[in-house]
C-alpha cells in the first residue's frame, strides 16, 4: 500500500488545522512539518508504508540527550 501526494497533502492540511483540541491537543512539530510539507511529501508519497519501520523512542532522540539519560541512569544506579 502506498499514498499519493494529494492524500498525504490533505492529513497534513487536516492534523494542523484540526488537532487543536483536549482530546487531540496541537503538537509542536506540526509548524515545522507544514512548513516543509512539499519535502515530507516528496520523501513519503508512492512508497511501500511497510518499508518505514517503527523505531523506538530512544533512538529518536538527540545524542547530548542520550548521554544526559545515561549519566542520570549510572549516577542512580550508583545510589541504590
Amino acid at each position: 500500500m502506498t499514498l499519493n501526494a494529494n492524500s498525504i497533502d490533505w492529513a497534513i492540511d487536516f492534523v494542523a488545522c484540526q488537532s487543536d483540541g483536549d482530546l487531540f491537543p496541537k503538537l509542536p512539530e506540526m509548524e515545522a512539518i507544514a512548513a516543509r510539507k512539499a519535502d515530507l511529501i516528496q520523501l513519503i508519497e508512492n512508497k511501500p508504508l511497510n518499508a518505514f519501520q517503527p523505531e523506538h523512542a530512544g533512538a529518536l532522540l538527540s545524542l547530548k540527550m542520550k548521554s544526559h539519560i545515561v549519566k542520570r541512569l549510572n549516577w542512580t544506579l550508583r545510589i541504590q
